[in-house]
């Protein structure tokens, strides 16, 4: 089980990162897929921008993003029981998002 403060941790550093070191998005109509209620997979081979559509996401989104990369040492030993504590973590961080999450979870199959 992770700990709900490496999550907020995690939460907080994806954030900054995202918003603030990332350059070079090229926005894409794929970008434009998140609606209430909608789950989107994105698939295809490597290397071919599909961390870079989730990042346009989140930026379109930012209010109420919530982005993960399960390639991140510290959520080695992620299971799925750990998703409420995301879900807790989140909205201890962004109480005011409880009704609209954008989640972006990259390389999940790890979990």
């Amino acid at each position: 089980m992770i700990s709900k403060n490496i999550i907020k941790e995690i939460i907080v550093s994806n954030r900054a990162f995202i918003l603030e070191s990332v350059s070079g998005i090229v926005p894409r109509a794929a970008g434009d897929v998140v609606a209430p209620g909608k789950t989107v997979i994105m698939h295809g081979i490597r290397r071919s921008g599909k961390t870079f559509i989730l990042y346009d996401i989140f930026r379109r989104n930012s209010d109420a993003a919530l982005y993960l990369d399960f390639e991140d040492d510290r959520l080695a030993g992620f299971t799925a029981a750990d998703f409420l504590t995301v879900q807790d973590a989140f909205l201890e961080l962004r109480p005011d998002m409880a009704k609209r999450i954008v989640y972006l979870f990259d390389e999940i199959q790890h979990v």
